[in-house]
């Protein structure tokens, strides 16, 4: 599973992270996040608003923290 965490760092990126990771926990998947943070990086990927979230290649979240139950609710209609 390709994760991709799209933002410059700023704390609702830190939330979405942190959401990411227990939702990863819950669900019994190990996978890595890979940190998007470059500007360059992240038109080259087509997102717009920060933080987003894509799982191998499909944006998911975008432009909000979400939580880690609609984390999720995201990652288990990907299964």
């Amino acid at each position: 599973m390709d994760i991709k965490l799209i933002g410059a760092g700023c704390p609702d990126c830190d939330k979405l992270k942190a959401s990411t990771e227990e939702a990863l926990k819950e669900l019994g998947i190990e996978a890595q996040i890979q940190r998007i943070s470059s500007l360059k990086d992240i038109i080259l990927l087509g997102v717009m608003t920060a933080p987003s979230l894509m799982v191998d290649g499909k944006l998911i979240i975008s432009g909000q923290a979400a939580s880690t139950a609609e984390v999720k609710q995201q990652l288990e209609k990907l299964l």
